[in-house]
C-alpha cells in the first residue's frame, strides 16, 4: 500500500487541469489569459467528497482556483457548492453534473452485507452518473481499483470492472479517464488504522 499524501491529491488535481496544447506557441500565448479565466470558472463535480480521498481532493481543487461541487447525503462540505442526494437520485445527479467541466467519481462501497450490493452501488451508481452526464460535454474521472484487473476474484472486483465498462459504453473513451489506485492510507484515514495498530503491537 502507498500513503495518500497531498502530493497524490495534487497529481489528481493536475490531471483535471490538463489541457491539450494549442496549434502553435504564439496562439497558445495569445490565448493564455482567456484560458486561465475560463479555467478559474470551471466547475468540478465530485462524488464521495466526504470520504478520505474526497476531502483531500476538494481542498486541492479549491486551492487551484476551481469550483468544486459535491454530492452529499447530509450536511455540507466546506469550500463547495453542495447538492443533496445520492447515486440513486437521478435528479440530484443531474444537478451535480450540470455545466461541470469534469466529474470525479469517488463514491462506492468496499464492504457490503451481500455480494449484490457491490454491483448495485459500484456498477449501478456509475451507470446512473454516466447517464446523467451523457447529454453534456463534461469528462469523467472514474476512480476505480486495482481489483478491477481481475474481476473474477470477488464481487467487489467484478463490480469495479463493471463500473469501468459501463462508463466507457455510455460516454466513450474520449470522455472517460479511469484511475486504478492501490489501497491508500494517511492522516485522517480510519479504515487502515486498525491494521497499523495491530502491526505496531
Amino acid at each position: 500500500m502507498r500513503p495518500f499524501s497531498p502530493r497524490r491529491a495534487e497529481a489528481l488535481t493536475a490531471l483535471l487541469l490538463t489541457r491539450e496544447p494549442g496549434p502553435t506557441a504564439a496562439e497558445h500565448a495569445a490565448s493564455g489569459r482567456r484560458g486561465m479565466e475560463q479555467l478559474m470558472s470551471e466547475t468540478v463535480a465530485v462524488t464521495g467528497a466526504t470520504g478520505f480521498v474526497g476531502r483531500a481532493l476538494i481542498e486541492r481543487l479549491a486551492a487551484a482556483g476551481l469550483r468544486p461541487r459535491a454530492l452529499v447525503r447530509r450536511g455540507e462540505v466546506l469550500g463547495t457548492s453542495t447538492v443533496r442526494g445520492d447515486l440513486d437520485d437521478a435528479g440530484a445527479l443531474a444537478d451535480l453534473v450540470r455545466d461541470a467541466a469534469h466529474v470525479v467519481h469517488l463514491a462506492g462501497v468496499v464492504k457490503a452485507p451481500e455480494p449484490a450490493a457491490f454491483a448495485r452501488v459500484n456498477a449501478g451508481g456509475t451507470e446512473r452518473l454516466a447517464r446523467a452526464m451523457a447529454k453534456g460535454t463534461g469528462r469523467l474521472v472514474l476512480v476505480s481499483s486495482l481489483a478491477a484487473r481481475h474481476p473474477e476474484v470477488s464481487a467487489y472486483a467484478g463490480s469495479k470492472r463493471a463500473a469501468e465498462d459501463v462508463a466507457l459504453e455510455i460516454l466513450g473513451p474520449e470522455r472517460v479517464t479511469i484511475l486504478r489506485p492501490p489501497a491508500v492510507y494517511g492522516p485522517g484515514d480510519r479504515a487502515t488504522l486498525l491494521i497499523f495498530r495491530q502491526l505496531a503491537s
